[in-house]
């Protein structure tokens, strides 16, 4: 889990998105390469599929937006079908398993430390 605001988080979003369109075009410039690129995609191929599921927006589509009264998932700008579906399952378990009542609970309980070793510190 990451808490950082928008302008940081989008640019992570996007770095990490472009893992599997990194991985995928590594393996494509690799082939056309000398033998020492070709070999070492050769060991790196079995990984390649996992890299591109893991990084995929698609797979992982929502994403709890905090500071809200109300629950608030956000899906990618341009999902599709497949993304979409992806938020929804996402937004869902996040309902079942309480995600956004547990993370408050543990923001607060941070918090509270926080404040109460403070509390007798001077400036």
């Amino acid at each position: 889990m990451v808490f950082c605001d928008g302008s940081t988080g989008s640019v992570s979003l996007k770095m990490y998105e472009g893992g599997a369109a990194t991985a995928i075009d590594l393996r494509r410039d690799a082939s056309r390469a000398g033998v020492v690129w070709r070999l070492g995609i050769g060991l790196l191929r079995p990984a390649l599929p996992l890299l591109a599921r893991k990084t995929d927006f698609a797979e992982h589509a929502g994403a709890p937006i905090l500071g809200f009264r109300k629950r608030l998932l956000k899906a990618h700008g341009r999902s599709h079908v497949r993304a979409i579906r992806s938020a929804l399952l996402v937004t869902d378990e996040a309902l079942r398993n309480n995600l956004i009542g547990r993370i408050t609970g543990e923001i607060s309980q941070v918090n509270e430390t926080f404040f109460q070793a403070t509390a007798g510190a001077s400036c």
